[in-house]
């Protein structure tokens, strides 16, 4: 016969397996107590001494584990199970907007103090830099962010799950994790679209796998933070700031004074050639770094030059064309990447749509009049070299489609 545990260890088993909030556990375990204590005087009084009496009361109650979770089943009705799926969506909305804004908030307010920090040995050293976290820095920023609130989110959602829906963490934990990873993977490989680059496009699949794994060792009490001490949290404030300042100095991107050299034989020919225009003409630019698209407007002085001009040249053009350089000096590619184009008139106006490619390309924008033979006028650029936008578009379409 199997050796019958006694009270406090029956009681304690039974408790283990009750799938229940704390408080409920709690009144369970107190009437099986009050149970056992008149099923153990009602055996004294036939006869038994103490110790078996209390053993034969422990015994008719059964296996412990078996007991609890019929005592757990009992407690569970359909409204929990709305009410955790319920209180699901609600604490992942209100928590996770609360953990991302306060994770920007506290990240960046870090990173601005190591970017300052830069800047000032940057300075102190006499340069003269405009240094930007931008690009794969920026991406690798977004990515940690991303992970620790998938984290955050993951640690703290369970006992939040429990207490909407009157469980246990323990009894939740499992289907939170799994539910919520396949969500979030859903989400970010196929419904989000955002500006990606190969940094992002391999770290933010980890985000749901932070949570799997967080959700698995879950909060159990009041806290929304991970238990660090003081001294801690100081030094992981204090790595932060060292480490910005640390990228901000070996990314910093020397400041040119814009005045660029080109090679403009294949462009069109040099302004000079143009036909005068009595009060001149100008050029509006718009877009810049990063931009989708990039605008060029000519006002051209007076509306009979402008007829006489558009008469020789009737198209305006915008063109975007890949570029590199070296100290100062822009070699233009073969073709221009893209291209649009509007009527001449005295207030033309063209807007071009630049290409996103997976790797950014180097460009300048120019913009040429075109005659009727084909012949092109250079009338204005290039300025400093920008990039074609980010590539935009799901994780699903970076690693699974061409473009």
């Amino acid at each position: 016969m199997p050796e019958v545990p006694d009270r406090v260890a029956f009681l304690r088993r039974v408790a283990d397996a009750v799938d229940l909030q704390p408080h409920d556990v709690g009144e369970i375990v107190e009437e099986l107590d009050s149970h056992l204590s008149d099923a153990a005087a009602a055996w004294r009084d036939a006869g038994l001494d103490p110790d078996d009496a209390e053993r034969r009361a422990v015994r008719g109650l059964g296996d412990p584990y078996a007991l609890g979770r019929e005592l757990g089943r009992a407690h569970h009705e359909r409204r929990q199970l709305l009410a955790a799926v319920g209180g699901a969506a609600f604490h992942t909305v209100v928590f996770g907007i609360w953990a991302y804004l306060s994770l920007w908030f506290v990240a960046g307010g870090l990173m601005l103090l190591g970017g300052i920090l830069a800047w000032w040995a940057y300075s102190s050293l006499g340069g003269s830099a405009s240094g930007w976290f931008t690009g794969p820095v920026a991406s690798l920023g977004t990515v940690l962010i991303t992970v620790l609130w998938f984290a955050w989110v993951g640690w703290v959602l369970p006992g939040r799950v429990a207490r909407s829906a009157n469980r246990s963490v323990r009894g939740v934990q499992t289907a939170v994790g799994v539910v919520g990873f396949a969500l979030a993977t859903w989400a970010i490989w196929a419904w989000v679209e955002l500006d990606m680059d190969p940094v992002l496009a391999i770290g933010l699949p980890l985000g749901p796998v932070a949570f799997l794994i967080a959700s698995q060792r879950p909060n159990r009490g009041p806290s929304l933070f991970p238990e660090t001490s003081r001294r801690q949290r100081a030094g992981i404030a204090l790595a932060v700031i060292l480490l910005a300042a640390a990228v901000g100095l070996l990314t910093v991107t020397p400041s040119r004074d814009g005045s660029w050299q080109a090679d403009l034989a294949d462009i069109g020919v040099d302004p000079m050639s143009l036909p005068p225009l009595e009060g001149g003409y100008s050029i509006d630019w718009g877009g810049g770094p990063g931009s989708r698209t990039a605008t060029a407007s000519l006002q051209i002085g007076g509306p009979a030059e402008a007829a006489a001009f558009a008469r020789r040249y009737p198209t305006l053009q915008l063109e975007a064309w890949p570029v590199s350089h070296a100290d100062g000096r822009l070699v233009f590619g073969p073709a221009p990447i893209a291209t649009a184009s509007a009527p001449m008139a005295a207030d033309a106006s063209v807007r071009l749509e630049l290409p996103a490619y997976r790797t950014p390309v180097e460009i300048s924008t120019v913009v040429v009049a075109v005659a009727a033979d084909g012949t092109r006028a250079f009338i204005a650029g290039p300025g400093g070299p920008d990039t074609t936008p980010a590539w935009h578009g799901t994780l699903f379409d970076w690693w699974f489609t061409s473009g």
